[in-house]
């Protein structure tokens, strides 16, 4: 149960920061993988700003498992203790695959809750508390404390969590989960994004925020290769979105469909539609689905400035 509400609640943070974004992982950067750090180092600074995304990522978590204070008389161990008896087996999962992960076990004398908040008076800074739950099953011994600390974001990652997570079990021990989990920005490369061969590009207006029942404008096809051009380049700076999947959103925006072409009435070379909910922008290659991108309202007016287009959508 406490991981349960674990995921609820970064579920809950993640709609409230949808530009740092969520994603889903383990340390191979796919879902539902996993590997338990043995040797946890931090890094320098310099091999940080010389690596890929993906790389500073899995610095951060070895710099952020480094950070764990061990309480007085911990013991590190290979795996989960079998006095935990399974209870801690679970880990809370993001939205994409854009994400590393690594895993410690601790056993140490004392009470679960005392410890947890021992361990939050001794990290260093800059930690700050984030999101946090308990739960478990009849028994008071039965239950998970679990509490996170945050790191700014840095560089490409766009987020770093210590997830610390308590049982007490027999003789007076208590079980210690510790996650270390980063995310990373993912580069869109040339195939992601629209062709330098798009000279025309046609924008449809598929919902206006507010304009229920009322008449939407007739789409408007751009010639202008050079104002394609600027709309092309808008597209192709937005990032990749990283927002958690399967969590409702409020859609808040009017919805754009952009259809890029190299001549009038030819064949799609991508498309974009959005933003939907969760400022999710979908977008396709030559028919292909690509990552979908972040874009919001403001993303929507600029579109509309560089066409020169002054639809009301309200």
């Amino acid at each position: 149960m406490g991981r349960i509400s674990t995921l609820a609640t970064i579920a809950a943070t993640c709609v409230a920061l949808l530009i740092s974004g969520c994603a889903t992982t383990g340390s191979s950067g796919r879902a539902g993988s996993q590997s338990t750090s043995t040797h946890p180092t931090t890094g320098d600074s310099g091999a940080a700003a010389a690596a890929t995304p993906e790389q500073q990522a899995r610095l951060a978590v070895k710099a952020l498992l480094g950070a764990f204070v061990p309480p007085p008389g911990a013991k590190r161990l290979a795996g989960q203790p079998a006095s935990a008896q399974g209870r801690l087996g679970s880990v809370a999962s993001f939205g994409s695959g854009d994400e590393a992960q690594e895993t410690t076990w601790w056993l140490a004398p004392g009470e679960a809750q005392d410890l947890l908040g021992w361990e939050g008076a001794h990290l260093p800074r800059p930690f700050t508390s984030s999101f946090s739950s308990n739960g478990g099953g009849p028994g008071s011994r039965d239950w998970i404390y679990t509490q996170a600390y945050a790191r700014p974001a840095s560089g490409a990652v766009t987020h770093q969590y210590l997830i610390v997570s308590v049982t007490d079990v027999a003789g007076g021990q208590v079980a210690i989960r510790v996650d270390a989990d980063a995310a990373w920005q993912p580069v869109r490369p040339a195939s992601e994004k629209v062709p330098a061969s798009a000279k025309v590009v046609t924008i449809t207006l598929v919902s206006g925020m507010g304009m229920s029942g009322k008449k939407l404008p007739r789409s408007a096809t751009i010639t202008d290769p050079a104002v394609t051009g600027r709309i092309a380049a808008l597209i192709n700076s937005l990032k990749v979105s990283t927002a958690l999947k399967g969590v409702p959103c409020p859609p808040g925006f009017s919805v754009l469909e952009l259809t890029f072409r190299a001549i009038p009435g030819g064949p799609a070379l991508a498309v974009a539609r959005g933003p939907e909910a969760c400022s999710v922008m979908e977008f396709t290659v030559a028919g292909k689905p690509q990552p979908p991108l972040f874009a919001d309202g403001t993303t929507v007016q600029q579109i509309l400035t560089l066409a020169g287009l002054h639809w009301k959508l309200s």
